[in-house]
């Protein structure tokens, strides 16, 4: 009706709102609930793949959550992301021996969280928190951007 104008003011902004609104109603709203389910079962991959699913399909509540779900469960581990986690340094020792050493240079839960904070920042609804959420990010250094 607001987007026609039909029976009141014309409104394209508000049309987007409850468009948008009826659209996480539907199917998406089961798949919270799946997921949502999953972290009080334990299975925190299986539901932060979920929401990660979800908050690339746009919800703004499953951006939030499976930023919150990713900074709060290691979720993933290094097997996972291992060839663009690790920097390889060879060095030869006193005696002659080669060592080569792995280490992690970013930590892929938190860099994740904080991509799904920042998208969760464009959704009215979940600005405040994102905000808090990327405010500590930044306070207590955590920012994979530095």
């Amino acid at each position: 009706m607001h987007y026609t104008g039909l029976g009141t003011y014309q409104s394209c902004s508000l049309a987007k709102n409850f468009i948008q609104h009826v659209a996480n109603v539907g199917q998406h709203a089961l798949l919270l609930k799946k997921a949502h389910t999953m972290v009080a079962e334990g299975k925190h991959r299986q539901a932060a793949l979920t929401y990660i699913e979800l908050a690339e399909a746009g919800i703004s509540t499953a951006q939030l959550n499976a930023g919150t779900l990713l900074n709060k469960h290691k979720v993933f581990d290094e097997t996972y992301f291992s060839h663009d986690l690790h920097s390889v340094s060879i060095e030869k020792g006193r005696d002659g021996d080669i060592r080569v050493t792995r280490t992690l240079r970013m930590e892929m839960n938190s860099h994740l969280a904080f991509n799904f904070f920042k998208m969760a920042l464009t959704h009215m609804d979940t600005r405040d928190e994102a905000v808090m959420k990327l405010a500590e990010y930044y306070y207590y250094g955590l920012s994979p951007l530095e």
